[in-house]
């Protein structure tokens, strides 16, 4: 009589494991994946002009279809997010604003803003607030917006009804020395931005945050090649 023993092959057991790692590697490579945009990391760098409870500020009042911005230096090229602030005595204020960003020209040493609108972007209305802090206006651009290059741009906010005003949050003491604060004027029909007239003193800046992406760092992914042959 010949005795026979219930159980795996040895042979096939080691085939079955190896099976069951293969699929559970490819599981996590597609896992990975599928996730690698949010895997890739950038290291943030902020513009941040003045303080907004710097008792010395003052505002400049964008009014009637006209927009107040600031010339700004970009060393990275993906905007992520741009943020202005409101006089905080006024505590009650429906009217939009809305973001633009064009280029900035050299004029001798100075940089002046361009027609070259690059971005009408977004429009922001908040509407209250405790007539102690700054209201904050933060245009979060999703995706990033990409300029063309490294170096001067100018952005602004407008007041879009062009019947109304806000009072925008400004800098007394040249906080920002890469540019100064300009405002843009009317339009026919309120489209767009109006010719640029710098502030008076040149030293007056917005008080202001914009916040880059800088360079991208990929995390490798395994393929499904490399897992196949590490498996086997």
């Amino acid at each position: 009589m010949v005795l026979v023993r219930h159980g795996i092959n040895p042979v096939l057991r080691g085939r079955h494991l190896r099976l069951l790692l293969l699929v559970g590697a490819l599981q996590i490579a597609y896992l990975v994946s599928a996730s690698i945009s949010a895997a890739d990391t950038c290291t943030q760098d902020i513009i941040q002009s003045g303080d907004p409870l710097d008792p010395r500020n003052k505002f400049l009042l964008a009014f009637d279809g006209r927009a107040w911005g600031e010339v700004f230096l970009a060393q990275d090229t993906l905007v992520e997010a741009i943020t202005v602030w409101r006089w905080p005595a006024d505590t009650t204020n429906v009217t939009p604003l809305q973001l633009y960003i064009t280029g900035a020209v050299a004029v001798g040493s100075d940089f002046v803003p361009s027609g070259r609108i690059l971005l009408s972007g977004s429009t922001l209305a908040n509407p209250y607030g405790d007539g102690v802090h700054p209201v904050e206006y933060r245009y979060a651009l999703q995706p990033a917006f990409a300029l063309p290059a490294r170096g001067h741009y100018y952005f602004g906010v407008k007041e879009t009804t062009c019947f109304s005003s806000v009072p925008i949050l400004a800098d007394t003491v040249d906080s920002y020395a890469d540019g100064q604060a300009w405002k843009r004027g009317p339009t026919f029909a309120c489209i767009g931005l109006g010719s640029p007239q710098p502030s008076d003193p040149p030293s007056t800046d917005l008080v202001f945050r914009i916040e880059f992406c800088g360079m991208a760092t990929p995390t490798n992914s395994e393929t499904w090649g490399r897992l196949k042959i590490r498996y086997r």
